[in-house]
């Protein structure tokens, strides 16, 4: 969209006159640059989460489901007015760097529905709210920055507010892994909504993918059918370096004060339709410096506006150990619905309760939703007999009624 109006002009030839328009030489198109980002984890709210890298810095080891904020600078040389920038995000694989020319990459936009990086859709915040400012947003020096929009789709506004000249606009986008193969890493560039180039574009924000968050050693195997957390979610992050409780590889999320609580989400459960829950099996692996605290678990089907009671650990010991909490038929004391269980939905917060000067180390949360058709066998973690239970009832059955009809002959 132009920043100027047009205007329309007379040339006489002849004796005839001929009306013309003439249009701006500056346009929204001529006058951004791309100059900045910052990658965040997730928040389930127009805030985000603690920083994945250093400003203009990749973001590593973004796992299958793991969902991802990216807070990105726009630069304009004039006079923005409100709404007058009509803008997608899009990206691409990366072939060889990700440079400002965009050599050899096939870029698309993000899509909600389709692609290995997709628009992530959080269960409070809406598309287009005004973003939560953070102070780890990406800067660009001295300059003065425009809050923009927290978006979830394509095409995005400067909605909140006009960008005056040689200021910045900021926006915060909601993203997620879908199954990206492993140690793939994509580029990320704003255009024009007709897919025309911006003006310039000198920081491109890049993403490398890991193909499962199921990695490292675990305690006692991995178990099947257990999920673990690819997101911190809800309102509390409170205990340090809380993405190290998705895997088991001995590095920790800590506590040192008691009652700091931290919320994990998108377990990426898939549970059917109207199946029976039957029971919620959380395995803590865990530990704390002198033995003297205990983790509270809890877990909430509405993304953190109600929570189960807690279930307690236990005194931890010095060395890890997978604490098991719930089971096969332990539904934390209430009735549960399969919608639930959606990365929309389900959350899982964990408390500290701390001995005197002792410090808790978590290193991994896994959970298992077991259920069952209703009226028929176990599913996904739900309970039916094995096959050599039904030939033994199949085979009892005709042997009773052969030897009935022995008797009667």
């Amino acid at each position: 969209m132009n920043f100027f109006r047009s205007f329309r002009a007379a040339l006489t030839i002849g004796g005839s006159v001929i009306l013309f328009s003439v249009l701006p030489l500056n346009s929204a198109s001529a006058a951004l640059s791309q100059v900045g980002y910052r990658w965040f984890s997730y928040a389930n709210s127009t805030d985000v989460g603690p920083p994945l890298a250093r400003q203009n810095f990749p973001a590593t080891e973004i796992f299958s489901r793991m969902p991802a904020r990216l807070r990105m600078l726009l630069k304009t040389d004039v006079n923005a007015p409100l709404n007058s920038l009509n803008l997608k995000l899009q990206f691409a694989e990366r072939s060889g760097t990700c440079d400002t020319a965009f050599s050899g990459e096939n870029y698309a936009d993000v899509d909600k529905n389709s692609g290995f990086i997709r628009f992530s859709d959080n269960p409070r915040p809406s598309d287009g709210l005004p973003l939560i400012a953070n102070p780890r947003d990406p800067v660009n020096g001295a300059d003065t920055i425009q809050n923009q929009s927290y978006e979830e789709e394509n095409n995005f506004l400067n909605a909140q507010s006009r960008i005056g000249p040689a200021q910045i606009g900021k926006w915060d986008f909601s993203l997620v892994n879908a199954f990206a193969p492993s140690g793939n890493t994509y580029c990320f560039r704003v255009v024009n909504s007709d897919n025309s180039l911006i003006s310039s574009y000198v920081e491109i924000p890049e993403l490398e993918t890991s193909g499962d968050n199921e990695g490292g050693e675990r305690v006692g195997g991995t178990p099947e059918n257990f999920f673990a957390p690819t997101a911190r979610g809800g309102l509390l992050s409170q205990w340090t370096s809380p993405l190290n409780a998705m895997r088991s590889d001995d590095q920790y999320t800590t506590a040192a004060l008691t009652l700091l609580g931290q919320d994990y989400a998108f377990f990426g459960f898939s549970v059917p339709v109207g199946n029976e829950i039957t029971g919620i099996e959380v395995k803590i692996e865990s530990s704390s410096i002198l033995a003297l605290s205990s983790i509270d678990v809890q877990l909430s089907p509405d993304a953190g506006t109600i929570f189960t009671s807690a279930k307690n650990t236990g005194n931890l010991t010095t060395s890890d150990i997978e604490y098991t909490l719930g089971g096969p038929e332990d539904n934390w004391g209430r009735t549960w619905s399969a919608e639930e269980f959606s990365d929309a939905n389900f959350l899982l917060r964990v408390s500290s309760v701390l001995g005197t000067a002792d410090t808790l180390k978590l290193d991994r949360i896994i959970v298992r939703v077991h259920n069952q058709a209703v009226g028929g066998s176990g599913g996904g973690g739900g309970r039916a007999f094995p096959p050599e239970t039904y030939r033994e009832i199949f085979f009892g059955f005709w042997k009773r009624l052969i030897s009935i009809f022995i008797q009667i002959r």
